[in-house]
């Protein structure tokens, strides 16, 4: 559920009336520079949505035919496909059970000639070991570019999470915690970088020189219009991180202790964007199965959601012929038996509580001890 309230439909408003809608203008202008001061970037560049960002962030870094880039299976597919728009390979990696985000110790494994660089993904709003990964990084003479499209408002240690490495990704789509209905950004902490992302946005064109075009570019550019919703829900970004902190602190407080269901796990001095609120069932500790679970809470009301599929298993994204598909245990763990609570910037925090009661009452239904799972999406 978007949170767009009347002082974004005032922006909007102001923006229209002024004729400067299109992908330049004040707003846009303004929201660089104050996502900029949020995330803890250099710059932002602001985006067509968080695909195109990827996307322009892979060319900034040269991927291109014959490359491989590891990226973890368990993400939404618009990162790896992001992967493939450049004509590069997607080589995928297990993620840890302490974060669910990439494995510093399985990218380790996976590195090979063709490894160009890494895209970890800032999954669930939960950051990923920008540390280890960058350590690794340095050492293979790899790139890294992060995809921050749940993590917008995470820190660790009070540091953005567009402050970690020198590109991060973010979405600004429907269902995410900052949203102007679609759009998205590059954190990029590189001047050369910068400025020739700045070109590429716009069909290659020149900043400085307007009408000066030096390579083949693209059409990437977010509208003025846009921007100027993105500048209001800046204006009470903080309230909207402390109404998802509220939610979070709610489905906590009920479900604490609750055989068979395990939060998500959070590094230490991270503070997480609440994006959504994140389980795994456990079957060995007395749970239904997840699908079971999602169906009993539809029965009473409520809508979750299951974990992105395993894009490993995706026929499109099978590895090149001969090559066996990877083993990600993990991945395949949270595939099955991971979903996500309703969650949203003005959700009451009692509200979550109810939910979690019905969750409780779900999970101690023995009926639903052998539903079946939903395999949809795995080939």
């Amino acid at each position: 559920m978007a949170d767009i309230g009347r002082k974004e439909r005032l922006n909007a408003y102001k923006c229209m009336q002024s004729g400067m809608v299109g992908p330049a203008g004040p707003y846009r202008d303004m929201f660089e520079a104050r996502f900029a001061d949020l995330v803890g970037a250099r710059h932002i560049l602001a985006t067509s949505n968080g695909t195109t960002a990827l996307h322009l962030a892979l060319l900034l870094m040269g991927a291109g035919p014959g490359d491989e880039v590891i990226v973890p299976s368990m993400t939404y597919v618009a990162t790896a496909n992001a992967i493939r728009h450049t004509g590069a390979t997607p080589v995928f990696a297990d993620v840890s059970p302490l974060t669910w985000c990439l494995d510093p110790n399985d990218v380790a494994a996976r590195i090979t000639p063709n490894t160009k660089g890494i895209l970890p993904v800032h999954l669930y709003g939960n950051l990923a070991d920008t540390e280890a990964l960058e350590a690794l990084a340095k050492a293979k003479g790899l790139w890294v570019i992060y995809d921050g499209a749940h993590a917008a408002l995470s820190t660790l240690n009070g540091a953005g999470s567009g402050s970690f490495g020198r590109l991060c990704t973010y979405s600004f789509h429907l269902n995410k915690t900052i949203t102007c209905g679609e759009g998205g950004a590059i954190a990029i902490n590189d001047d050369a970088l910068f400025e020739r992302a700045r070109r590429l946005r716009s069909h290659g064109m020149d900043y400085h020189t307007r009408h000066l075009l030096h390579e083949v570019g693209y059409n990437y550019r977010l509208s003025n219009l846009h921007c100027s919703i993105l500048c209001a829900q800046l204006d009470h970004v903080a309230d909207i991180r402390d109404s998802r902190d509220a939610v979070a602190a709610a489905y906590g407080a009920e479900l604490a202790g609750t055989p068979g269901l395990q939060v998500q796990p959070v590094l230490a001095g991270q503070r997480r964007e609440t994006w959504m609120y994140t389980v795994l069932c456990d079957e060995a500790a007395g749970a239904p199965p997840r699908d079971a679970i999602i169906a009993g809470l539809a029965r009473l009301g409520v809508e979750a959601r299951p974990f992105f599929p395993a894009i490993h298993r995706m026929a499109f994204h099978r590895p090149p012929k001969g090559q066996p598909r990877a083993d990600l245990p993990v991945t395949d763990r949270l595939a099955r038996d991971g979903f996500s609570l309703p969650t949203y910037n003005t959700m009451p925090p009692e509200h979550a509580s109810q939910i979690a009661r019905r969750l409780r009452q779900v999970l101690a239904d023995p009926a639903l001890r052998h539903g079946a799972r939903d395999q949809s999406g795995v080939a």
